[in-house]
């Protein structure tokens, strides 16, 4: 699938200031889908072994490394995590960019808790901690990271569990979209088979060409907010605006017709 904006002119032209030019360079946006490709014959793609790193060897603020209980990994584990500015930076090496699946080591004795992630101060999540008086792990879903050092900071949440260690594999490729051009609904009235393809129906930033393809994420099409989220040059400012609209992602509707019509 690919991703596609449009003006209401349906041009792809130049942004001329950040006002008016822009509000109808970035009114909607358009995802059409791509012609069915030919099989091909796939060699199984090969899975990264995961990366641990453990939370001891972390930065500590307010917690502590601990060896009291048993079942942990490495050295240890991290505790005391019962103050509101508590937290643990934990350093994952990524041996290249892309996305990664990401797990917590963690015990919980004391019922299900919740903890935060946040990467780099741009990807933030709350991971829920079932109860396990045992060290186990949860999953903390997909993050992009960048070559390298990526700090992964831990803060407290609701507390009163133990922090093992922070597990990542890259992820892998989601396989190519299949999607028939109809509804599963054989009732469905007019007006919804009008709505085939699914939306990010209203948003205030435009959605970056460059991190939908990285994270796979295949919006259908997209709304912009107008007013100040066009005008201000702060939600979405004319290089960004620009940037969406000559990129190979995108299409606009000059490039398909026939959604003229």
């Amino acid at each position: 699938m690919r991703r596609g904006a449009r003006d209401e002119q349906g041009q792809a032209g130049s942004v001329d200031g950040a006002a008016a030019a822009a509000v109808t360079a970035a009114a909607a946006a358009f995802l059409l889908l791509k012609e069915p490709q030919p099989e091909k014959e796939m060699q199984p793609e090969k899975e990264m072994q995961p990366l641990l790193f453990e939370a001891e060897a972390g930065v500590l603020n307010g917690v502590h490394a601990a060896a009291v209980l048993s079942g942990y990994s490495g050295d240890g584990y991290v505790t005391g995590f019962d103050d509101d500015e508590d937290s643990l930076t934990v350093f994952v090496e990524a041996p290249e960019d892309g996305l990664y699946d990401m797990w917590v080591g963690y015990s919980s004795p004391g019922g299900d808790k919740y903890t935060m992630l946040s990467l780099d101060d741009c990807q933030a999540a709350e991971i829920r901690l079932a109860a396990s008086g045992t060290f186990t792990e949860a999953y903390a879903g997909k993050w992009l990271l960048r070559t390298g050092r990526n700090e992964v900071l831990i803060s407290r949440n609701w507390g009163w569990y133990n922090m093992d260690y922070i597990k990542i594999r890259k992820a892998r490729k989601r396989p190519e979209h299949r999607v028939e051009r109809r509804l599963v609904n054989p009732d469905a009235t007019p007006e919804t088979v009008e709505l085939l393809l699914a939306a990010m129906t209203e948003n205030g930033p435009i959605p970056d060409p460059d991190l939908l393809v990285k994270t796979e994420t295949h919006w259908s099409w997209f709304c912009t907010w107008n007013g100040d989220f066009i005008n201000d040059g702060i939600q979405n400012s004319e290089d960004h605006i620009r940037h969406v609209l000559h990129h190979e992602y995108v299409l606009t509707l000059d490039e398909v017709k026939e959604l003229r019509s």
